[in-house]
């Protein structure tokens, strides 16, 4: 290598600048000094310089031709090829990487080889014979140098996609500090793709495999490592989780442009966005005349005592993760076509101004990714948008539940399923905590359609309806092991108890209750909430006792604040220990409810203690709404009946059409014996309002 005072002299003999004019007193322009400009150079000046210019660029271009030459002949993989990544089990596997053009290339794992020869772009891909599960194994590849790969594993692997949800990190989740510690799970490994925006395709991506552990995953994803989580437990294979999100970002800045531009109902996101990326140097000025406006607006607000006006929003520009195919281009094309088995998709709420338009945008995109993976109809398991926002009184339009719809139509595309968390959300906050029921939803949609077992892994889902007279009757499919409310849905088998002497529910303790209590919330202390349990205990029929686990599980968030801050300081066995007294306490409530349940089949106690604000009624059906020709609902009467719900009110003798949970935050308690909700519907043909949206 050329010493680097020597290229200096090379550089300013081509800039025409004589060594004399060097810097002479290493004084560097970030220090306050004028860096000196170069004059421009006459032809009779540059006479004078010929030979030592042609000297320098001789010896500059040898140089130059040696570096660019040992940097091609170095054979370089993608860092998805990196030590502790996974590969995809019992499939003809990818590898890609860069080298010298014609460069021979051969790649070695696990007793086979795959040869090749780098094309005339330096590039080169070979694919792997099908590969057992398997771990600790290393790749090697081989052309002018050699690289090893070591610590790979052979399992499942999936790619973690969509906005804030999805980008939600394990750290910021429900009971989080005891999540991270008991994450020892050494055959999980987790790639995080660097938030990247881009105007063309890339082939490249920055990230690093990591060991899932207490000390990797408090920033990974929640929902993808919760997913993958369960699907070790189950499979007992290696898992591979990419997770490549972006908080805030719409379907469209996830789909390719030349899709966006072929489709008419596409295609005029991409004309708003032209007419944006037009403006955006006038709507720069603006902003930063408005931005200096307002400092000088808020400094004197700040003196006087006074709250600052809003701070004004930059305008989107051609950097902007929400333009169209902007992501697609930076943080999924450089994925292609990495082995995988299938994505999952947590992503809507940037989309919930244009339901309409997400019907098409949705499935063009999962076909988009499909089409260019190149490995046929992948499985693609989504999340329905959770309840969030303030409990509508009334029935009412919404625009999340237009999404929600646009999200079950999609459905009808091959190998899909959704986990519906109408029941997971927070009404002030649409980012919940609760991902670890979110990710558990998704991992049995994926052991009960990708992997074949036989578990129940959807709730109900609307099938059919039939008008009799005044009342609608509605057919679900996915009704498990029948239906039930959120508070007696049945853990299995489950016991009938006949109410009123039609309604047929299930007493037992609700599955998805007990799956909090003991699964995830561990709060470690219930001197906090014995009393309510202790209160509504004194009747002796298992409603009370069921509305007062509900009750005390309902309110877990605040006590679950309460007793972190109070040990929050103690030794980590200690916390520890702490929670699992909790986890055990909680436990043997739910045991104890089930022992004992068969003395009081058939009791029916007197009218229960009435809920509080944050508990659905666990006596009735709620969140069905029926209305007739005029199209004007009204709150109905619902009962379930074996595997149907009927439907009626007195306001309206001649019903047309029934919603379900069609609300931003219903108040919906529909259940299968699974203990899964079910998704919001309507069977009327409504019109969408949700037409305009706040960004192109």
């Amino acid at each position: 290598m050329l010493p680097l005072t020597l290229i200096m002299r090379l550089s300013n003999l081509l800039k025409g600048n004589s060594p004399i004019n060097e810097r002479a007193d290493n004084t560097s322009p970030m220090h306050g000094a004028t860096e000196p400009r170069p004059s421009p150079i006459s032809p009779v000046q540059g006479a004078s310089f010929q030979q030592p210019i042609a000297l320098a660029m001789g010896l500059l271009l040898v140089f130059l031709c040696g570096t660019i030459h040992k940097a091609l002949a170095d054979v370089a993989l993608s860092p998805l090829f990196s030590d502790n990544m996974v590969l995809q089990r019992n499939a003809n596997v990818p590898i890609w990487g860069t080298g010298d053009v014609g460069e021979q290339v051969t790649v070695s794992i696990a007793g086979q080889q795959a040869n090749t020869t780098a094309d005339e772009n330096g590039h080169w891909m070979v694919k792997l014979t099908p590969l057992p599960p398997g771990q600790t194994l290393e790749m090697t590849v081989k052309g002018k140098n050699t690289v090893t790969v070591h610590n790979i594993a052979v399992g499942e692997l999936w790619v973690c996609s969509g906005q804030s949800n999805m980008e939600f990190t394990v750290s910021r989740g429900m009971n989080a500090q005891v999540e991270i510690a008991a994450a020892n799970y050494p055959l999980i490994r987790m790639f995080t793709v660097k938030r990247t925006v881009a105007e063309q395709p890339r082939t490249d991506v920055s990230g690093r495999w990591d060991v899932c552990s207490p000390q990797t995953v408090g920033r990974f994803t929640a929902v993808g490592y919760f997913f993958g989580r369960d699907l070790h437990k189950a499979l007992g294979v290696p898992i591979g989780l990419i997770h490549s999100s972006w908080g805030g970002t719409p379907a469209e800045a996830w789909t390719n442009y030349a899709v966006l531009a072929q489709d008419p109902q596409l295609k005029p996101i991409l004309t708003r966005w032209d007419q944006l990326i037009a403006n955006y140097p006038q709507a720069t000025q603006q902003y930063e005349q408005k931005l200096a406006d307002w400092k000088i607006a808020a400094d004197r607000a700040k003196a006087d005592g006074k709250r600052e006006s809003r701070k004004p929003a930059a305008p989107e520009g051609p950097d902007s993760p929400h333009r169209p195919a902007s992501l697609y281009n930076g943080m999924i094309a450089p994925l292609i076509p990495y082995g995988i088995k299938g994505v999952i998709w947590y992503q809507g709420e940037s989309n919930a101004g244009n339901a309409k338009l997400y019907q098409k945008l949705f499935p063009t995109m999962i076909q988009n990714w499909r089409h260019n993976w190149g490995e046929g109809d992948f499985p693609f398991l989504f999340v329905q948008l959770a309840n969030y926002m303030k409990r509508e009184e009334q029935p009412s339009e919404s625009n999340w539940a237009e999404l929600r719809e646009a999200q079950t139509m999609t459905l009808s595309q091959p190998n899909t399923a959704m986990a519906v968390t109408i029941d997971v959300g927070e009404a002030g906050d649409i980012h919940p905590k609760n991902k670890q029921e979110v990710g558990h939803r998704l991992a049995l949609a994926a052991l009960g359609t990708t992997y074949g077992q036989k578990v129940e892994y959807s709730g109900p889902l609307y099938d059919s309806m039939t008008v009799d007279g005044n009342k609608i009757r509605i057919r679900f499919k996915h009704t498990a092991s029948g239906l039930g409310t959120r508070l007696v849905a049945s853990s299995h088998p489950p016991i009938p108890l006949k109410t009123d002497g039609e309604e047929t529910e299930f007493a037992d303790i609700p599955r998805t209750f007990y799956e909090l209590s003991s699964r995830f919330w561990k709060l470690g202390e219930f001197t906090n909430f014995t009393p309510f349990f202790r209160q509504s205990g004194k009747r002796t029929t298992r409603y009370e006792a069921a509305v007062a686990l509900a009750r005390i599980l309902d309110d877990l968030p605040n006590i679950e604040a309460t007793i972190i801050k109070k040990h929050q300081n103690d030794p980590v066995d200690q916390r520890a220990q702490a929670y699992k007294e909790a986890n055990d306490f909680i436990q043997s409530l739910t045991t104890e409810f089930a022992d004992d349940m068969q003395q009081f089949v058939g009791v029916v106690g007197a009218d229960p203690p009435a809920p509080s604000q944050f508990i659905v009624n666990p006596y009735r059906l709620q969140g069905f709404a029926i209305a007739g020709a005029d199209k004007k609902f009204v709150w109905a009467d619902a009962k379930i009946d074996g595997d149907t719900v009927v439907v009626q009110s007195d306001q309206v003798p001649q019903p047309t059409t029934v919603r379900y949970a069609w609300a931003n935050n219903p108040a919906a308690n529909l259940y299968n014996g699974a203990g899964l909700p079910a998704s919001p519907f309507r069977t009327d043909n409504g019109e969408n309002t949700s037409t305009t949206r706040t960004k192109p």
